[in-house]
């Protein structure tokens, strides 16, 4: 049961009460009138004069009063409550179930509750068992009826015997009148200014009246808007009199002394004619033209991503930031106020002759919709600029933020050991990291060899999807790679994307080590010493020259893994030919090293005595050569293909020392002086020994992107102090974004009430002007939400931050759809 139909049978009922009410208010306005006619008509009779200018006020009076009562009357019982109050008086046994009809609402779907549907439907079917229009007799409403005609006949009746029978005016009493109607003409002469003349829409027209000789005592601008174009003289009589009933007059002001009127015609939105007129006479009609600067409504962006991306095109509707990677494709559809003759995007650059100019096409379709497509291969700032037929520019500034993204390569993060570590040869090493990129990963896995023997590749991991974390993890069995003691291990992690001409791109992690210990450290003690004290010193200075060996091996071994390292970043760096600047510099510094590291091992085989050692000391000097040998040679081509060779010689140089360390080390039981001496001495000798070349590996290391060789701990805290402010001042511009889009809703809503409360057109013109401030600040919110989402899609933030950039996205495009209806004054519609 529709709650509309018990509206509608109690319409019934108001309109039956209607008609009865102004057929008695209609029949005594009827008798008032006929009643005024006679007496008009007995004091002119009898004071014989005329009262013939009576009749037309008589009948004006009388047509007013009848207007105000059909006016009344039809807004009468408009309350319907009270109406239904007047049938429950009518009716008891309706038990107030009309008045509990009237306040049913349906649900959200549109449908009524079951106690709702029985209401509604008891008040209905109670109207077709029960007249409710009987609460209003059929007898008084003919009753009405005849009484409205009858003293309509006698108004009417009245008014033609005043008209035969009143008395004329004399001839004096004429002239008399005539005298006080009459005008004395007099010969005014005024220019007027500006005359016909053409305004920006929107603005005011200050209209002035120069009189030469004698001033009228007053002057009246009158003009009136045009629906369309018509001709100058139209709608205004030669006297100002209007021959249409949308007619506006301002008085005209004197200035002070001067023989000058002026008036002020504000907001011209319309083209529209005017005439000043005084005294008996009026100025010609003159014309005001309207015009609009060029300006940009709303610009689209249309983005079509390269396919390596495997993303669909995108609309961003009203914009002006656009991020996107290198290579999408960017079509930008401008909307305009009205056509132009040029329309052009210009690069905002410090030389306006070296900026890059854009033309804009009309689109086909579109009316005042003008586009330019460009491939995001950099950053720009382009400025919109607009001419239309008449010359004019676009005195609105409007400016575009293109940031061409880079496609990163893949992100690899280490998480465990994340360091270089001992292992057994039975050992199980489990290696884990976690991998992403912003458009998704072909492959990724790790990469491990024992020195001198063939890498081995294991893959993790395919086809990972864009902007996810992807944990990858691999157990390295040292017993199934029948691994030996005193073996080096290297291992790190690999990832495969598309860089941006559609080939794989791998990106490699850092490289860490794993030594291969013995399962069982074996520690022998030096023999006891004799009563001889010869012997005692001799045996003490072989323990003291075999612990210098193994230390200075420890030493070369890490200076060694120095050389390693760099070289593994250039090999990272150095992806595509021809190489960096730096190529040359860095290889020499190694080459340099490399050199440095095989004199101390040539100084070392000086004061190794053991068979074995020195063995593992040739070895480990002859793979320095080749190190050296391959490094020199990719300086001189340069050639990027001899570095891995280089690499392998290098681990197998590392490989070599550790050997020897393992050779030479022997732990003497002594006491605690003697042990404390030589670790004093041990350390203030690997700070002396070869500072030069580490620090030279160090500055190597320092125009890579994270520094191996600096303290982990201060770097790390350091980039999470950064990435820590990073967060609050965007979480602080969300919260700002929020705090003045809640209040803005506020007062949306606000609006909305007042806008259905306003009874005058003045009121609704001030809310209306409410409306466009707030569209106003609605419209900044928007750009102020381009700019935070553009620092979200920052390199360094876009990871971290990618759930809370399409959040962020969402609430863009809600507030712009917002501001689309406040234009459209649809505030239901913006407030929700």
């Amino acid at each position: 049961m529709s709650h509309h139909a018990v509206l509608r049978r109690l319409e019934d009922v108001a309109c039956r009460v209607r008609q009865m009410r102004l057929a008695m208010q209609l029949a005594a306005v009827w008798l008032v009138g006929a009643a005024v006619a006679m007496l008009a008509l007995w004091v002119g009779h009898n004071e014989d004069r005329s009262v013939g200018g009576w009749l037309p006020a008589i009948a004006c009076a009388s047509l007013a009063v009848g207007a105000i009562c059909v006016l009344r009357a039809w807004r009468a019982e408009s309350d319907l409550r009270q109406l239904a109050r007047r049938v429950e008086s009518a009716f008891p046994d309706l038990d107030a179930s009309l008045l509990t009809a009237l306040d049913q609402r349906p649900s959200g779907d549109g449908r009524y509750g079951f106690l709702q549907e029985n209401v509604l439907r008891k008040a209905f079917f109670h109207s077709y068992k029960n007249r409710w229009t009987e609460i209003v007799p059929t007898r008084r409403l003919v009753f009405a009826h005849a009484a409205n005609a009858a003293s309509a006949g006698l108004l009417v009746g009245s008014l033609v015997a005043l008209a035969m029978f009143s008395p004329k005016p004399t001839a004096v009493e004429a002239a008399v009148i005539s005298f006080d109607v009459a005008k004395v003409t007099r010969d005014y002469r005024a220019e007027i200014e500006p005359g016909n003349a053409e305004v920006e829409r929107g603005s005011s027209l200050l209209v002035l009246a120069r009189f030469k000789g004698e001033l009228p005592p007053d002057a009246t601008l009158v003009y009136q808007f045009d629906a369309a174009e018509k001709p100058p003289d139209a709608g205004l009589a030669t006297d100002g009199s209007s021959t249409d009933s949308d007619v506006r007059q301002v008085a005209m002001t004197k200035s002070l002394d001067d023989p000058v009127f002026g008036g002020r015609i504000a907001a011209i939105a319309r083209p529209l004619s005017y005439r000043v007129v005084y005294a008996d006479k009026a100025s010609p009609a003159y014309r005001v033209t309207v015009f609009d600067y060029p300006e940009l409504v709303r610009a689209d962006a249309l983005l079509t991503f390269p396919a390596y991306t495997g993303l669909e095109e995108k609309l961003v509707q009203d914009v002006r930031r656009v991020s996107a990677v290198e290579g999408t494709r960017l079509t930008l559809t401008c909307a305009l106020n009205k056509p132009v003759a040029d329309a052009e995007l210009v690069e905002v650059a410090a030389q306006d002759a070296q900026a890059e100019r854009i033309a804009l096409a009309p689109v086909e379709g579109q009316a005042n919709a003008y586009a330019a497509t460009l491939t995001l291969d950099r950053s720009r700032r382009l400025e919109l600029r607009l001419v239309d037929a008449d010359g004019r520019a676009n005195r609105q500034k409007a400016e575009f933020t293109i940031n061409a993204l880079p496609n990163r390569p893949a992100d690899l993060k280490l998480i465990a050991p994340a360091k270089d570590v001992e292992a057994s040869p039975i050992e199980e090493l489990d290696v884990r990291a976690s991998a992403w990129d912003d458009f998704g990963l072909a492959r990724v896995g790790v990469s491990y060899a024992i020195a001198g023997q063939p890498p081995v590749d294991v893959v993790l991991g395919e086809n990972v999807p864009g902007k996810q974390h992807r944990p990858v993890e691999h157990v390295i069995a040292f017993e199934q790679l029948a691994a030996e003691p005193d073996q080096l291990l290297s291992y790190y992690f690999w990832a495969e994307d598309i860089d941006p001409q559609g080939t794989p791109r791998r990106t490699s992690s850092d490289m860490f080590f794993v030594e291969v210990r013995h399962f069982e450290e074996i520690f022998r003690q030096g023999e006891q010493p004799t009563d001889s004290q010869m012997a005692e010193r001799q045996r003490q200075q072989q323990q003291q020259q075999g612990g210098q060996n193994a230390q200075q091996a420890q030493q070369l071994a890490e200076l060694q893994k120095q050389v390693i390292n760099g070289t593994w970043k250039i090999i990272r760096r150095e992806t595509s030919l021809p190489p960096s600047d730096a190529f040359a510099a860095d290889v020499a510094l190694l080459i340099e090293s490399q050199n440095s590291a095989r004199q101390q091992a040539e100084t070392l085989g000086e004061r190794v005595q053991d068979e074995q050692s020195q063995a593992h000391l040739d070895a480990v000097k002859k793979y320095m050569e080749e190190a050296a040998a391959r490094l020199t040679l990719a300086k001189d081509g340069p050639t990027l293909d001899v570095l891995p060779q280089a690499l392998s010689a290098e681990q197998a140089a590392y490989q070599g020392l550790l050997k020897l360390r393992a050779r030479e080390h022997e732990v003497i039981r002594a006491n605690r002086q003697q042990s404390q001496q030589q670790q004093q001495q041990s350390q203030s000798a690997r700070n002396s020994q070869d500072s030069r070349a580490q620090e030279q590996l160090q500055q190597l290391e320092l125009r890579e992107d994270e520094n191996r060789y600096e303290t982990q701990q201060t770097a790390n805290q350091s980039q999470e102090t950064a990435e820590q402010r990073e967060d609050r001042q965007v979480l602080n511009r969300l919260r700002e974004l929020a705090r003045r889009q809640e209040g803005l809703n506020e007062r949306i809503k606000e609006l909305q009430s007042a806008l259905e409360a306003a009874e005058t057109p003045q009121q609704q013109e001030e809310i209306e002007r409410q409306l466009k401030r707030l569209q106003d600040e609605q419209q900044q919110i928007v750009r102020d939400a381009e700019e935070l989402q553009e620092r979200m899609e920052r390199p360094e933030n876009q990871q971290r931050m990618s759930e809370e950039r399409q959040q962020l996205e969402q609430a863009r495009e809600n507030a712009r759809q917002s501001s689309e209806a406040l234009r459209e004054r649809m505030v239901t519609q913006a407030a929700a």
